[in-house]
């Protein structure tokens, strides 16, 4: 083979030459159909929303235990949402499976030992005499290492000039690189003693609100909601406690479905 002609290692048929010099003459053409093509549609670009709600603590499990204690129908809207969508049966967790490191990593796509948070308390040798809490409000905003943390989805779209929401999401409480989510409802400020002074059917209609303002549009929400993981620290899995608490947060689940539908978001959401 001449060496002019020699392979490339790297070559597929999509990248060899003879591949590439027999597309060049069909590049006009393409690009005059994508012109006419996006004239004749006309449309606008529209941004769906993304709600993105964590269930702290819910066991892979959970709704198996809850239906042989009170009945195959006692989770409607669970059953609603798997049945219109899908549920996977398995799921592996970061390590350590603890709330702080795990929601970090939804929002980073990284591992603990990457995105540093790396317990729900935790200490850095260099600096000694600093403990970090999740609970601690005072401790999280003096965190040195904030603006280094890797970037979280919502900062990423706040940059590219999608608006966010978060509703007690962990970590957002204060500023990531000098940004906050365009709307945000801090844990701290009802967390005393737990999140039970702000009740979930006000956090949806919070959701909804800002879901359906005319005002701005948001394009990324995250909720958290920690009733179940609260239960199951306290009274074990298979307690009645946590299934009475599975079951409360299926209401839920059915009253943000319902107010979704009354506000025509049903299919606009993701």
């Amino acid at each position: 083979m001449d060496s002019g002609q020699r392979k490339r290692p790297n070559d597929t048929p999509w990248t060899s030459a003879g591949f590439v010099r027999s597309t060049l003459w069909l590049l006009p053409f393409l690009s005059l159909l994508l012109l006419l093509t996006a004239v004749l549609e006309q449309k606008p670009r529209t941004q769906v929303p993304l709600v993105v709600i964590s269930l702290d603590g819910f066991r892979h499990d959970y709704i198996e235990i809850v239906k042989q204690r009170f009945g195959h129908i006692s989770l409607p809207n669970f059953d609603r949402l798997m049945r219109e969508g899908v549920r996977a049966m398995r799921c592996i967790n970061v390590f350590p499976t603890s709330t702080l490191p795990n929601h970090q990593t939804l929002v980073t796509g990284l591992y603990p030992q990457h995105h540093g948070v790396t317990a729900n308390t935790m200490f850095d040798e260099r600096l000694p005499g600093h403990v970090f809490s999740m609970l601690n409000d005072t401790s999280l905003s003096e965190d040195p290492w904030l603006d280094g943390w890797p970037e979280p989805i919502w900062r990423t779209a706040q940059r590219h000039g999608i608006l966010t929401g978060s509703m007690l999401w962990p970590i957002t409480d204060r500023p990531v690189d000098g940004d906050v989510p365009f709307q945000r409802m801090s844990r701290f400020k009802y967390n005393a003693p737990g999140e039970l002074h702000y009740p979930n059917k006000r956090r949806v209609d919070d959701v909804i609100g800002w879901l359906t303002s005319n005002h701005y549009k948001l394009g990324l929400v995250l909720v958290y909601f920690s009733d179940i993981d609260i239960m199951g620290h306290f009274f074990g899995p298979h307690s009645v406690q946590t299934a009475e608490a599975i079951i409360q947060m299926d209401d839920i689940l059915g009253y943000f479905l319902n107010k979704l539908e009354q506000h025509d978001l049903r299919w606009r959401i993701n």
